[in-house]
């Protein structure tokens, strides 16, 4: 692999919009050009100027037309576009579209995620609807995510939208699009692109975002604590009653002058850890967590195979629960193996951003004996500032010293490009 060739299979252009994934493959046979697939396109920062600027450029790239849109899951960064650029899009031909079987409304377990899903976006809501909710301030990385309108300290419905629009264009599309189960293979472009389709997965492997504490599952179990713990924190909590119903040694009245004693008790700092004055706040922080690690793990993953040989990684932004999974698909070609799959690899779109869970270290980054370069589509300054404490982490530092390794030092960040002849930014890279 080679960024200056003229002799390519694919061409992967990362868009440098930001904090987001969009990415243009395009696909090549004997020197001709077989189609275009584009691979989400959205950003989670406030100016989404570039992003509009990337949609142009595809455009320019396709000559108007998309022969497959990809779209991995319900998170800002990955469908913003399809808001924030729609009136692009409306100008643009898309033949096909292809998203997880979760999304398909058709589907009863899909049906069941999307109200377990709209539970705890409304019950989130109700936490922090209150204008200045010191509480929501500790949510916002995550929230954000989810299309969360930060002028409002409330949910928006723009990721919906977007959704909603991305599956009108499914059913007016030539090829009337496809709703992906773990276990296909799909030739959108020929017998020389296999597009294998490895997750989301069906049952509780789904649900589950983070490694076993204490496993080497993947490369960084400490920080999905700390995030956790971080978002738990705050100096200046919200109480669920007015503040003169709150006894402190202030504002004992006489007549209750028995508590004094057991409030001295309560409030000493040795028994802190006895308090719940805050508890019944915690659970929006597991519930935020709960909706974020539920819609990543939801992602569309894709292993594209080139030729029977090279293979292409993208997995969306899938947590530990969907990357075990490959390994009990059933594919329908009795020649598939995941395994073969990932020791093939060649490229990987490193997943979420670079983030802890993210990339699965056995059965995962360790397989791909082969890897020659790692796109990481991120924006480090900005997702430091979206976090509290610096608790996440895009890129995460041990796995990114495991990416720079494996692939001896050829990983691309999109907060590292260099400006093109174009005003857009981008990185190319050829297969």
């Amino acid at each position: 692999m080679s960024p200056i060739t003229t002799d390519w299979r694919v061409r992967v252009r990362m868009y440098c919009q930001g904090l987001g994934d969009c990415f243009l493959l395009t696909f090549r046979e004997k020197g001709a050009v077989l189609g275009h697939a584009l691979i989400d396109s959205g950003v989670l920062n406030p100016d989404f100027s570039r992003l509009r600027q990337a949609v142009e450029d595809i455009a320019r790239e396709t000559g108007g037309k998309i022969d497959l849109l990809v779209v991995t899951h319900e998170h800002w960064d990955h469908v913003s576009g399809f808001s924030q650029a729609r009136d692009l899009f409306d100008k643009l031909e898309i033949s096909d579209v292809w998203m997880a079987w979760t999304e398909d409304p058709g589907d009863q377990e899909a049906a069941a995620l999307h109200r377990r899903y709209d539970k705890l976006k409304n019950a989130l809501d109700l936490v922090v609807s209150t204008p200045g909710h010191p509480y929501a301030e500790q949510m916002q990385a995550l929230l954000g995510f989810a299309g969360w309108d930060t002028a409002r300290f409330a949910f928006s419905n723009s990721t919906r939208d977007a959704m909603d629009y991305v599956l009108s264009r499914m059913r007016n599309s030539e090829k009337k699009g496809k709703f992906c189960q773990p276990g296909q293979s799909l030739v959108p472009f020929g017998p020389a692109f296999e597009f294998h389709v490895l997750g989301p997965p069906h049952g509780k492997l789904l649900k589950k975002k983070d490694p076993i504490e204490g496993s080497s599952e993947t490369y960084e179990f400490a920080l999905a604590s700390a995030s956790l713990g971080d978002l738990r924190q705050s100096t200046t909590l919200d109480y669920p009653f007015e503040a003169i119903y709150k006894l402190s040694p202030t504002n004992i009245p006489s007549s209750l002058s028995n508590l004094q004693s057991i409030l001295n008790l309560y409030e000493a700092p040795a028994d802190s850890w006895r308090r719940i004055d805050g508890d019944w706040l915690n659970g929006s922080a597991e519930l935020a967590l709960q909706m974020d690690s539920y819609t990543n793990n939801t992602s569309l993953a894709l292993a594209i195979e080139l030729g029977g040989r090279d293979v292409l990684l993208f997995p969306g932004d899938a947590q530990v629960g969907n990357w075990q999974s490959w390994h009990e698909v059933s594919w329908e070609k009795t020649s598939v193996r995941t395994n073969s799959l990932l020791e093939r690899v060649v490229l990987y779109k490193a997943g979420h951003h670079a983030s802890h869970n993210g990339t699965l270290r056995e059965g995962g980054l360790e397989l791909m004996s082969k890897l020659q370069r790692v796109l990481i589509p991120t924006d480090e300054a900005f997702a430091s500032t979206r976090n509290p404490k610096g608790s996440w982490q895009m890129p995460a530092k041990a796995l990114y010293s495991a990416l720079d390794e494996k692939s001896n030092h050829h990983v691309q960040r999109s907060d590292e490009a260099k400006p093109p002849l174009t005003s857009v930014l981008y990185f190319d890279t050829f297969v």
